[in-house]
């Protein structure tokens, strides 16, 4: 269908021609497949036409197709864009065609007119996600919507935005894998125990800049939730978010979110929300860890993939400590006093172009977001993290890198899933990179300062993430991990008067 419409549609089915094969004595017959022509033509039905949007076809466009059995016959094909046109594909000699699913999907099913297909969590931000079904009757087919469509509209002034999602509250299943009935033409969530189930959807092409009507495909319901997007400035990204009140997701119906204005970008943040407490309050991830330069006397965040060797490199210091805020370039000054408010590095970050309201968290609120991700327990001495918290990869040069997952994850990406987080899963820097577009926080092996100058980058699968608040007994409590034993451990003590760790802030926005 045209990349932009979403449409109810006539088909008209037409003779197909057979043909014959010579076999010799004793040898097994195959199914004969043969040529097959739907003709499609647009037509008015019982739906209405949604927006006005054009009821049309695109050269290229496929349809599955199932016979009266339920018997998948495979693809067909527009032949050209139109009104009226016709898909080629082939059937087995003898098969009666009945029933057809749009989008095609060489997985999808069909039994007695009740199909099974799948939403996909990651959508290109056309309306070629939108199902239509069909049964055939008196020699036609009559397709008819059965998901619903959300539209966001990108203005002219908005530029570089590479990435939307609709992320819906309390983990409601807004797409994944579905059963539609023509009985009563609504897409539902799968009842199978092994079906996908996705609380987020979101439109990303390779990091091209998404622009005009956006269009996500969501199962009908009523859903409440947040819209995330994502752009770049170079290195830099910029992340924002809008909260969406309930509202009620109609088959064949678009619920046009209206034209995106006036958005608060959040400098230096990647565009995945997570959750931080029991009472669902919600934060960006930095990109990177904070760093202070000490020519211009400023704080920012850094890039993830930009790694100092030395505590002070061309001015430019890792922040590694937590008190001395104001004057953090003594290489030996690794805290001496209790926790201090004012030594909290992410509240300088408003005062150069960021947004105020960064923040180091608190132990509570990092062991929770990790909870929250991996669903498992977790103590202090021993974070056993699996493989859905914190997935390991390593890059073609050998060194590792661990992948924390937003909110409603889908998980899909150029060569890695979340059925694949395993040691040694190799990916390039820009595959990790794309990752960050799409609300992923990447972590490198993470580096440590004794009372030396030089930066220790540990090698390997040691990770540390981030560093927590100081205790009385001038301790910090540090998330550093080791993956062994096919999951990630925390190791408990962190900074101490002798170390210092990264330091990389959330940013709350619910």
């Amino acid at each position: 269908m045209k990349k932009n419409v979403f449409i109810t549609l006539c088909a008209v089915a037409a003779m197909a021609s057979v043909s014959c094969a010579r076999l010799e004595v004793n040898q097994e017959v195959p199914g004969l497949r043969v040529p097959a022509v739907i003709n499609a033509t647009a037509g008015v039905s019982t739906r209405a036409t949604i927006d006005g949007l054009q009821i049309s076809w695109v050269a290229g466009d496929q349809i599955s197709l199932f016979d009266a059995t339920g018997k998948a016959e495979g693809a067909f094909t527009a032949d050209a864009s139109g009104t009226s046109v016709s898909f080629s594909g082939t059937k087995e000699e003898g098969d009666v065609l009945k029933y057809a699913i749009y989008p095609a999907n060489e997985n999808a099913t069909c039994t007695a007119g009740v199909f099974t297909t799948t939403i996909p969590g990651e959508q290109d931000g056309t309306i070629s996600n939108a199902i239509a079904v069909a049964e055939e009757a008196s020699g036609s087919f009559v397709f008819l919507n059965a998901a619903s469509v959300i539209k966001i509209t990108i203005p002219a002034s908005e530029t570089d935005i590479n990435f939307v999602s609709f992320l819906a509250d309390n983990a409601a299943t807004i797409a994944g894998d579905v059963t539609v009935s023509m009985s009563d033409l609504t897409a539902v969530a799968s009842p199978a125990t092994n079906a996908k189930k996705y609380s987020r959807v979101s439109a990303y092409k390779g990091g091209q800049a998404l622009s005009g009507d956006i269009y996500l495909t969501v199962i009908p319901g009523t859903y409440s939730g947040m819209v995330v997007f994502g752009k770049k400035d170079g290195t830099v990204r910029y992340a924002a978010t809008v909260k969406v009140a309930s509202k009620n997701y109609v088959v064949n119906r678009i619920k046009n979110f209206g034209t995106v204005a006036n958005l608060t970008w959040v400098k230096g943040a990647v565009p995945g929300v997570f959750t931080m407490d029991a009472d669902g309050h919600r934060a960006l991830m930095s990109q990177g860890f904070i760093r202070y330069d000490d020519a211009t006397k400023t704080w920012s965040i850094a890039d993830t993939f930009t790694r100092l060797t030395s505590f002070n490199a061309s001015g430019v210091i890792e922040v590694f400590k937590w008190n001395n805020a104001e004057t953090p370039t003594a290489a030996t000054d690794h805290g001496t006093d209790d926790w201090r408010d004012e030594g909290d590095w992410a509240k300088k970050l408003g005062q150069f172009g960021y947004q105020s309201g960064w923040k180091i968290g608190t132990v509570g609120e990092y062991e929770y977001c990790l909870r929250q991700t991996s669903k498992t327990t977790d103590s202090r001495e021993t974070a056993n993290l699996v493989r859905q918290c914190l997935g390991l990869v390593k890059v073609a040069d050998g060194e590792y890198y661990a992948i924390l997952y937003p909110d409603g994850w889908v998980g899909v990406s150029a060569s890695y899933t979340a059925e694949n987080e395993v040691p040694g899963v190799t990916m390039t820097i820009d595959e990790l990179k794309a990752l960050e577009d799409k609300g992923c926080a990447i972590f490198g092996h993470g580096g440590y300062l004794n009372k030396g100058t030089t930066i220790a980058w540990k090698a390997g699968t040691q990770m540390n993430l981030w560093t927590t608040e100081r205790t009385g007994t001038k301790v910090a409590n540090a998330f550093r991990f080791v993956y062994t034993g096919g999951k990630w451990t925390r190791l408990y003590k962190g900074l101490e008067t002798s170390y210092g760790y990264c330091a990389r802030p959330f940013f709350l926005v619910d």
